[in-house]
């Protein structure tokens, strides 16, 4: 795997490359957030402990959906922490927080619920750009210690408008405004700000996470008792 960034007028764009595909993560023209396929063969990218910084990602970024965690990192009041007004900021900030989630809670549950499977571990987002019958659709499930990310397509259907998608691409919009999920695509665009601040993970100089040591480990000990 390599992670490779490009600048673009609308930010960073950020590829993850494995083999003869790549997943990208770019802002449109339309300022909506795009995750797409690029490339040959499987549709599918499993990220492990191996690549930490990226794997603390996906981490976030499900506990976030999970626990409907989409409010509470934004817009905290800016003013000295021992002033009066602070402690008001912050009691309404963390008000509307939790007004937040009640209404992402009550908001179209049952968009949640394909969002969200607690029993499969799994989110799943179809993409803003069209119905649901005929959008793409991307999956990300949680395993012990990694995160499998996967890119499906749906046959087109009479009286709806297709999707874009061939053996190559695929791509899934996440829309900033006017989005089936409501709020949820902050999570999204949380994780993007994220993978955007990543070094290189991929170097083989990089610095070494604890946990990314302690799975390395396990998976020498597994390939040593298999031979």
């Amino acid at each position: 795997m390599k992670l490779t960034k490009e600048d673009s007028e609308f930010g960073k764009k950020v590829f993850l490359e494995e083999d003869e595909k790549y997943l990208s993560f770019t802002y449109g023209g339309n300022l909506d957030l795009y995750w797409s396929f690029h490339g040959k063969g499987d549709k599918t990218f499993t990220i492990t402990k191996e690549n930490y910084n990226l794997y603390s990602l996906f981490e976030k970024l499900y506990s976030d959906i999970e626990n409907i965690d989409i409010f509470s990192e934004e817009d905290e009041p800016f003013f000295d922490e021992s002033s009066e007004e602070y402690a008001r900021r912050l009691l309404e900030h963390q008000e509307y927080c939790e007004e937040q989630r009640e209404w992402c809670r009550k908001y179209n549950s049952a968009h949640y619920n394909e969002l969200f499977n607690e029993d499969e571990r799994a989110i799943t987002w179809y993409s803003d750009e069209t119905a649901m019958e005929v959008a793409n659709y991307l999956t990300i499930t949680k395993a012990d210690e990694s995160f499998r990310v996967s890119f499906h397509t749906q046959a087109d259907q009479p009286g709806y408008d297709r999707d874009f998608k061939s053996a190559s691409y695929v791509p899934i919009r996440f829309r900033t405004s006017g989005s089936r999920y409501g709020n949820f695509f902050i999570a999204f665009s949380r994780f993007y700000n994220g993978v955007q601040e990543i070094d290189d993970v991929y170097d083989a100089g990089h610095q070494i996470h604890m946990e990314e040591y302690l799975y390395n480990q396990r998976q020498f000990v597994k390939k040593r008792s298999v031979e």
